[in-house]
């Protein structure tokens, strides 16, 4: 089975998993899955993407992503940010790279298989829960200027890809966007469903989990669902405000969806360490 046939099939067995499309899937040769493997099933699990079923790239003000094809690693190092940078330039500068992260590959998300390119794509069916919606489908909370996605997967994969959201707000306005997060975390616990273009993803709980420690806030929460055949996944994610930064760090178990079985993600402590060092 080559490459390009596991690629083409990971999506359709997640529709046959939940009769519905579920998104989110590196679909370019360039993602991080081409990396050396021994077995088709290892890589087809190293491709798999689905960005809490998500969308990979998007913002309020626009993506910072102009130039390169989505899917392509990240290898070079990142220009020092300096005070005068714009925000696009900002989040490009501190946004994680190959380059930064032993061990890990970090490339730019494929958007074909997205539930929502956008804010304005993505909806929910409790209004309270939208900025949760947000983070879990790897778009920024709040009103950003500018905003950037990476996927961040091992060298050696173990199934565990970690979508990196990076946007800069107005000054003062971040920490807004961190009070919706709160509310959102707080008062969905009883989960909630976000629809898209390209389908939907119905979260069965939402539920807090310790503040992380570091910036200058952080929460996180912990989202499950069900799939048709009862095997229940939990994702995660933590958010972090540096100053007008926020980060947000979204985990799948991408072997679980392949395999059809349990999944409990857990966000890698070395992506969160090195992409913050660059954000302080």
């Amino acid at each position: 089975m080559t490459t390009r046939h596991i690629i083409t099939a990971v999506p359709r067995l997640m529709q046959s998993l939940r009769k519905r499309r579920w998104p989110g899937f590196a679909g370019s040769p360039n993602h991080p899955g081409r990396t050396r493997m021994k077995r088709s099933t290892t890589l087809a699990t190293f491709m798999l993407s689905p960005l809490s079923l998500t969308a990979p790239t998007g913002c309020g003000g626009g993506s910072a992503d102009a130039k390169g094809s989505p899917g392509t690693p990240t290898s070079s190092a990142s220009a020092s940010p300096t005070r005068t940078a714009g925000p696009t330039q900002q989040v490009q500068q501190r946004i994680l790279t190959s380059s930064d992260a032993a061990g890990y590959l970090v490339s730019k998300p494929h958007s074909e298989y997205g539930l929502a390119k956008s804010q304005k794509d993505l909806s929910v069916d409790k209004s309270a829960c939208l900025p949760a919606g947000y983070a879990m489908n790897s778009l920024p909370a709040g009103s950003p200027q500018a905003s950037l996605t990476r996927i961040a997967a091992k060298k050696e994969p173990d199934g565990i890809l970690t979508y990196i959201t990076l946007s800069i707000d107005a000054h003062g306005q971040a920490q807004a966007a961190m009070t919706g997060l709160s509310t959102a975390a707080k008062s969905c616990a009883d989960g909630f469903t976000a629809k898209g273009p390209d389908g939907e993803n119905p979260y069965r709980t939402v539920r807090p989990e310790p503040s992380p420690a570091g910036g200058d806030e952080a929460l996180a929460f912990a989202p499950g669902f069900d799939d048709a055949c009862g095997h229940t996944r939990t994702v995660r994610t933590q958010v972090f405000r540096f100053g007008d930064l926020v980060v947000t760090y979204f985990a799948i178990d991408s072997q679980a969806f392949l395999h059809r079985t349990t999944g409990n993600a857990k966000i890698p402590p070395p992506v969160v360490k090195t992409q913050n060092a660059k954000l302080t």
